[in-house]
């Protein structure tokens, strides 16, 4: 079994509009803190949104995202 310890693919980031969404607020995020002159605050977030964009989009796999509780056996 897979171990996903921030639970990025529980069914809720299925849709895509949650995913961009959640993924677009952490780079924003960054965005503002560097803009305030946050650098280290930046750097996280950022490197945070860049991780999802990772799993989020090029990673991604909609089987990894269905609840194994609903799987027919």
């Amino acid at each position: 079994m897979k171990r996903d310890p921030l639970k990025l693919h529980h069914p809720f980031f299925l849709p895509v509009g949650r995913r961009v969404i959640v993924t677009g607020a952490c780079l924003a995020w960054g965005a503002a803190e560097f803009a305030l002159g946050n650098a280290g605050w930046s750097a996280l977030f950022v490197s945070i949104g860049a991780y999802l964009v990772y799993e989020f989009f090029y990673r991604f796999d909609p089987e990894n995202y269905r609840d194994k509780d609903d799987d027919p056996k």
